[in-house]
Order: structure tokens, then C-alpha cells, then sequence
């Protein structure tokens, strides 16, 4: 999971993001986690070591119960955050005290949410909902219930209950979103049976059942998050909320369930966006796109990324552009070859001879300049109803001018480390050494068609070979850690070297 996946859905529930109060974590790194949002962040903890958390949260501002009531001035807080809700259940009079100050900071249109997991041992699956939603009543609170997959902990989907039709599209399309899914027990066999005849008006209580994780959210007027800005902005009725590694999504639909736009926030444009004015911030980064009909590609299926890797290949020759002259190649060797020969964990790697390699190819083939996705993965390549077509999302990276191996050589990776029963590594290393008898079929007229493309002999192994150069150039520039690759590069050198001595 993402360091920062799990603090990164709190995006969805706040207007301002000054300050935030979490009660009762779970963990400890979760506070800290919050507080990569907010200039300031307060954890409350019941009943437990305040050292314990002072020594393992140094962005937090630890609290104990004695020194909470009249500590903070009205309408101060962006977000009130209570786990645990479980703990409380000993006693009501700890909790009715800690909302009725909860009251008096919380600002006027900010919330608190109860994060819910029904796989905590402690969880009464019959009373707790009933239990929180009776109490903030009583508060007169307005209160809304979002469902969460997998988990709270990793919430990577997330939706309104009360939107059914969005809710219930969301279940249709679940093996789109969550892999694992297709991969059917018992009990998921079951649920998709389930989903496909219940009737909406009892369909909230089914996912109650299943769902294992559930946030309820409470507020004294209407809530006002990015989310409801983005609904009122498009004049679209509910969204679901999906959370990615590098970036932030809603998917928008119309009265009748119908997904018509998504809007995606680049994670690496959120760091340290902290404004008085959340809403103006997100929308200079935010990316509207058109919802597009269908699935994503299976990179597992002959069929499906012959017909990606002719799309790349229409898109390249449809966007051409001048071919690379000599100062343009010397330009980016000599910045790749002074980069990487300074990175000691290099030096037992042939780095310099895939340089070679690489200028070589550039100098002695008319490479033509293309525009280039920046991003390009089966994961956004979706295909067709009918099977026939793809399209392509998620423009975020979107070069009008780059060089055709980027896009490449970013699929064939995650071709060549795709596997239902391998891990990357492996899988990357069973299909470079010929080994996987499946990819091999496929291999060769993939080989073919981007060999006739550049008019050179295309293979794999020269294609990782820029892949990595570019990757671990692009890494060292922006001083991201380099092990990942180097395992990889690792394989690579170990299979050349292997195969000169064949």
C-alpha cells in the first residue's frame, strides 16, 4: 500500500485543510499520515500512553483527555476524524462529552467521520451503525454513510450509500476495478449472483453485509467537500471516489447512473497544498475527461495487446514529427551518460554499453519525434463493448512533442511484468528468458509489427535496455529511490551477458 494512500481519500471530505483532529487512531502512523494534509493536526487518544505516541509522531500535536474540553476555539477545525468508535462503547458519557465539544470547534460546514471496520474483532455488525446514527441525532447532526473497498485502511473505492444507481453500477463494473475479484470463492461467486437481481431499495443493506469497512459522516449544515463543489460545477447527480497510486479520481454521473466525465487530481500536484482556498487549488490541477465505455485491456490476452500495440503505433505515425537530428541526440546521451556514470550501484552494470547501444540507434534510423502519452499502461487502455476498438485515458502526462520509446518502452514493462501466479520480478525474468512458452507466441509478432514501425529489428531486450536508462535517469534526477529498477536492471544484465555467451 501507498505511504500515503491511506491519507489521501481524507482529500474527499474537507473545504479547508488548516487543521484537523483525529481521535482514537488505530495506529499509530495514521496520524501521521493525516498530517501530511493539514498545517496542524491533534490526536486524542483515550485511555492510552501519551509517550507511547509522542515518540512516534512528530507532526502531531498529542492531546489527553483531561487537557481537550475548552482547549481549542470555536469553529477552528476543517475535520474531526474518530476511530475506534469501538472503544467508546464502555462508556457513552467519555463519548457524548467528547462530541458535544466536537460541536463547539468543528467549523460550520466541516464534518466528523467515523471510520467503521467490520473486520475489527471488537465490531457489533448489528449495533454500530444503529448506535453512532442514534447518537448524532440526538446532536441534531446531518448525517451521510459512504461504503469503502477493500478496506479503511485501504480505501482505494468510495461512494455514497444513499447514491443507489452509482452504487449499483459501481458492483456491476467490480472486476474492472478490483482484479482480485476475478478470481471468484464461494462468497464472491455468491455476492455477484446477488447484485444482479436485488433491488435497489434493499441494496444498502446488502452492502452493509458485505462491505467491510463503512464511513459515516456528520456535519451541523451541509457538508461542503470537493466533491459537491465538482457535482454543482457540473450540474452531474453522485460520484464514486477512486484512489490511485499516483492520482486521485472521481468518476461523475448522471440522474440515472450513468458515468459521464471523470475528474483526476495528480497526487505529486497535491504535495504541500495547504490554502486557505482548497477548492481553487484542486481545480488548477484538476483533468476533465469524457467517461469512455468498456473495460480495460487484459495484458495477459494475445488479441487484446496486438490491438494495443497497433493503437501505438496509429497514434505514433498519426502524430509524427521531425526526425531526431545529431545535437538533439548528443544532447540527451551526454546528459544520460554524465547522470548515470556518477551513480555508484552502476558501476557493475554495462550502463555505458547500452548508452552505446542507444545513441547508435538513434544516429544510424530516421526516429521519427512523436507526441506521447507519458503514462502508458494497460490499465489506461480501455476496450470496446464490441471488442473492436480501444481508447485511451488519462492524458495527465500528455507531451505533444517526445520520443516514440517512452510510450513503448512504459507498456512493454508492464507487459513483461504482468502474471496471474508470478511476482513482477519473476515474471519479468521467466518471459525476457524465453522461458514462458504463452508470451513467446506473442513476443515474436509483437517484435515484428515494432520492427517494421522504426525499420530496425525490434526486441525486448532493447527496448528494457532504454527503458531502464530513461527510468533510472529520470529517478536519479528527481531523487527517488533507485533499488526497484536496479533489481530489475540486475535480471536484465544477468540474461544479456547469458545470451552473449550462447
Amino acid at each position: 500500500m501507498s505511504e500515503n494512500i491511506t491519507s489521501d481519500f481524507i482529500l474527499r471530505y474537507i473545504q479547508n485543510n488548516q487543521k484537523c483532529l483525529i481521535i482514537n487512531s488505530s495506529t499509530d502512523t495514521f496520524p501521521e499520515k493525516i498530517s501530511k494534509i493539514f498545517n496542524e493536526t491533534f490526536w486524542l487518544q483515550i485511555q492510552e500512553d501519551e509517550n507511547k505516541h509522542q515518540m512516534n509522531s512528530h507532526n502531531v500535536k498529542f492531546l489527553n483527555f483531561e487537557n481537550f474540553e475548552n482547549h481549542f476555539s470555536p469553529n477552528s477545525f476543517d475535520l474531526i476524524l474518530i476511530d475506534n468508535w469501538n472503544e467508546f462503547q464502555s462508556d457513552k458519557i467519555i463519548f457524548l462529552n467528547i462530541l458535544n465539544e466536537a460541536q463547539k470547534i468543528l467549523k460550520k460546514h466541516a464534518c466528523i467521520l467515523f471510520l467503521i471496520d467490520k473486520q475489527n474483532p471488537k465490531y457489533d455488525s448489528l449495533n454500530n451503525l444503529k448506535n453512532i446514527e442514534s447518537v448524532l441525532k440526538d446532536l441534531n447532526f446531518q448525517i451521510s454513510k459512504d461504503w469503502i473497498l477493500p478496506s479503511v485502511l485501504n480505501p482505494l473505492y468510495s461512494g455514497n450509500l444513499s447514491n443507489l444507481q452509482s452504487l449499483s453500477w459501481f458492483l456491476q463494473n467490480i472486476e474492472n476495478f478490483i482484479p482480485s475479484f476475478k478470481k471468484k470463492s464461494f462468497k464472491k461467486n455468491l455476492f455477484f449472483k446477488s447484485i444482479k437481481i436485488v433491488n435497489q431499495k434493499i441494496l444498502p443493506f446488502f452492502i452493509k453485509f458485505f462491505t467491510p469497512s463503512f464511513i459515516v459522516c456528520c456535519s451541523q449544515g451541509e457538508m461542503k467537500s470537493y466533491e459537491s463543489h465538482l457535482l454543482n460545477k457540473t450540474k452531474l447527480k453522485s460520484s464514486i471516489f477512486v484512489n490511485r497510486p499516483f492520482k486521485l479520481m472521481y468518476i461523475l454521473f448522471d440522474e440515472f447512473g450513468n458515468p459521464q466525465q471523470t475528474v483526476s487530481l495528480d497526487k505529486k500536484m497535491l504535495d504541500n497544498v495547504q490554502t486557505e482556498n482548497l477548492f481553487q487549488k484542486l481545480d488548477e490541477i484538476a483533468v476533465y475527461r469524457d467517461w469512455v465505455d468498456g473495460r480495460i485491456i487484459d495484458p495477459l490476452n494475445y488479441n487484446e495487446v496486438i490491438l494495443a500495440i497497433s493503437w501505438i503505433i496509429e497514434f505514433q505515425k498519426s502524430n509524427q514529427q521531425n526526425v531526431y537530428n545529431d545535437d538533439e541526440i548528443d544532447t540527451e546521451i551526454n546528459s544520460i551518460r554524465e547522470t548515470l556514470s556518477d551513480i555508484s550501484e552502476l558501476k557493475e552494470y554495462p550502463i555505458s554499453e547500452w548508452i552505446d547501444e542507444y545513441e547508435n540507434f538513434l544516429k544510424h534510423n530516421s526516429i521519427h519525434k512523436t507526441s506521447i502519452h507519458g503514462d502508458l499502461s494497460h490499465k489506461n487502455m480501455i476496450l470496446s463493448p464490441d471488442m473492436k476498438k480501444i481508447e485511451v485515458i488519462d492524458w495527465n502526462f500528455f507531451k505533444k512533442v517526445g520520443n516514440p520509446m517512452d510510450d513503448i518502452g512504459n507498456f512493454l514493462f508492464r507487459l513483461l511484468t504482468k502474471s496471474k501466479t508470478q511476482s513482477k520480478i519473476a515474471a519479468f525474468k521467466l518471459k525476457l528468458e524465453n522461458s514462458d512458452t504463452k508470451f513467446n507466441k506473442l513476443q515474436v509478432v509483437v517484435e515484428k509489427k515494432l520492427s517494421n514501425h522504426f525499420n530496425f529489428n525490434f526486441n525486448f531486450l532493447f527496448a528494457m535496455k532504454i527503458y531502464f536508462l530513461k527510468s533510472l535517469y529520470s529517478k536519479i534526477l528527481n531523487n527517488d529511490e533507485l533499488s526497484l529498477d536496479l533489481e530489475y536492471v540486475s535480471i536484465l544484465s544477468k540474461i544479456l551477458s547469458e545470451n552473449k555467451l550462447n
